[in-house]
């Protein structure tokens, strides 16, 4: 009977110690996912900053040409007034 708990004590040692393993590399791969995330959201963080850079820098390229494009088509539209 004693020798049972004894051997039973063992294997559920044994079992613990197996599972605290499992647990320290749980750990260490969620550390390093952690990780990953951290760059992922910092790569979407410059990419969405660089969008609205590109995105501002073509609305003002467009505001600038929109008037040249008015005046252009004006030079080129025939003169109704002819003297």
């Amino acid at each position: 009977m004693l020798r049972e708990r004894i051997t039973r004590n063992k294997e559920l040692l044994r079992d613990y110690e197996i599972d605290l393993g499992k647990l320290c590399q749980a750990g260490i791969l969620l550390r390093e996912k952690d990780i990953l995330l951290q760059d992922l959201e910092t790569d979407e963080q410059t990419k969405n900053g660089e969008a609205l850079y590109l995105q501002n820098t073509l609305k003002e390229t467009q505001d600038n040409l929109n008037p040249e494009k008015r005046l252009n088509s004006s030079i080129k539209r025939p003169s109704k007034f002819l003297f």
